[in-house]
């Protein structure tokens, strides 16, 4: 793995810790965390429209990450196992609740720089319930609704106490 990547995503990940222990700042419950490769410039641009999207809802860095899209990182590795996604094919992204971290979702994205229209449509859903969600001061219990969209029981009791877990397993 290039080094640069490594540090890269490493201070991303240290800067959103800081992020998320900043509640203050944070406007919504909800955080979208996206793995990518260097080459998913589909899956990255849906990032960026996420991005967009969420900063017009009032959203910190705290409510939306990348990682990978410089190249697959240590850092994007260990988020995987964090949230037991070894084995999920990427590009992929997961919405927690960060009041509620127990649970995520998981999307999965296009792959490289090929449209995939019902993947591109799939994060349009997904995005229409957060923004819904975001607007009505409801959760976003309807992305279990959306079949594509997976439900993972992920066990964890605090969400900023995960990152800084990963922060402290990871010598970058």
């Amino acid at each position: 793995m290039n080094s640069d990547n490594n540090k890269h995503d490493f201070d991303k990940l240290k800067r959103w810790h800081e992020s998320l222990l900043d509640v203050g700042h944070i406007k919504f419950n909800y955080c979208a965390v996206f793995i990518v490769r260097e080459f998913d410039k589909v899956a990255q641009n849906i990032f960026r429209g996420y991005r967009e999207s969420f900063e017009s809802n009032g959203a910190t860095f705290a409510n939306l990450v990348i990682f990978g899209q410089h190249g697959f990182s240590e850092t994007a590795g260990a988020i995987l196992r964090t949230f037991d996604l070894e084995s999920v094919s990427l590009p992929s992204y997961v919405v927690i609740d960060i009041s509620n971290p127990a649970e995520a979702y998981q999307v999965a994205l296009p792959s490289g720089d090929y449209e995939q229209s019902e993947l591109v449509c799939l994060a349009g859903q997904v995005l229409s319930v957060i923004e819904g969600s975001v607007n009505s001061g409801r959760s976003c219990d309807g992305l279990g609704d959306i079949s594509e969209v997976r439900r993972l029981e992920i066990g964890i009791s605090s969400f900023p106490r995960a990152i800084w877990d990963i922060i402290a397993s990871l010598s970058i």
